[in-house]
């Protein structure tokens, strides 16, 4: 009994993060905004209902989901890697490689120094900026057919 009501689970979360995500990103576009702020929006307003009875089964799906997410977008970003491009624009894509990562880097140890966190912590929340930067800075390029 217990595997069916895993499964249930498992397809609540996956219909609600469905659901809400592509009506808000829907919204979104309407609006003329780039759909990733409904994806945002909707993870903002699903995490009141993820908490409480089975919120660990919740948070592990969720985070499937979310590495799953990652996944595509890179397979995306890869099929749509053009390497004759990249000889040309190596020097301005490098350039702009190395002052986003030094920015984030950097935002982020001055957010971490701000909240009096361990020098580990600052550099990993930087690195998670630096990731999660590029992953919007690519996903709105391309919605904008860039």
């Amino acid at each position: 009994m217990e595997n069916a009501s895993t499964a249930e689970h498992l397809l609540r979360d996956l219909g609600l993060v469905l659901a809400a995500s592509a009506s808000l990103g829907v919204v979104c576009r309407a609006l003329k905004l780039p759909a990733l702020l409904g994806y945002v929006g909707a993870g903002l307003l699903l995490r009141p209902l993820i908490e409480g009875p089975g919120a660990e089964l919740s948070h592990q799906v969720i985070e499937a989901f979310g590495e799953m997410g990652v996944l595509f977008l890179l397979f995306t970003i890869g099929l749509e890697f053009d390497l004759r491009s990249l000889g040309r624009l190596a020097l301005p894509c490098g350039l702009a490689l190395l002052l986003q990562t030094v920015g984030m880097l950097g935002l982020g140890a001055q957010f971490g120094a701000w909240q009096g966190w361990d020098p580990m912590a600052c550099l990993f929340l930087g690195g998670i900026l630096c990731i999660s930067s590029t992953m919007v800075s690519v996903r709105s390029l391309a919605e904008q057919g860039r």
